[in-house]
């Protein structure tokens, strides 16, 4: 039992175990901005994810400034939810900000080819203009 990351139109996925999606969220995390990686850590607190959600606390700080708050949602969501959707334009600011990072050779999700796995089904998302779903 697991969560599975796909795209409908995509032929990739990934299927990964509970600890596994929870390491490639921190990885995503820390690659995107420090403080969202301190969150992170203490987002398994119901309290605390209904605050970010309902905007008592602002992560913008954390995201380019042309980010919306509605990003910063889904961004939330990615790592607070056991199942959800990204939008392509989420997944392509998410790629962006890995890609930039150099997550692939230095992230410690997984092996690299999990990593480029990944990378690859944001894109496929970016190019096909349609969310990533995990559940």
């Amino acid at each position: 039992m697991g969560v599975m990351i796909f795209a409908r139109t995509s032929d990739r996925d990934l299927n990964l175990a509970f600890y596994e999606f929870n390491q490639l969220r921190s990885d995503v995390m820390c690659f995107i901005g420090p403080e969202f990686a301190e969150r992170y850590n203490k987002i398994l607190t119901d309290q605390l994810v209904t605050s970010l959600m309902n905007g008592q606390y602002t992560l913008r700080e954390t995201i380019p400034k042309t980010h919306d708050g509605n990003i910063c949602r889904e961004i939330i969501g990615f790592i607070s939810e056991t199942d959800g959707k990204l939008s392509a334009h989420t997944c392509e600011i998410i790629c962006e900000l890995l890609l930039r990072g150099q997550w692939i050779e230095h992230g410690k999700f997984n092996t690299k080819d999990d990593r480029n796995e990944f990378i690859q089904l944001l894109k496929d998302c970016v190019e096909n203009h349609e969310h990533m779903l995990w559940c």
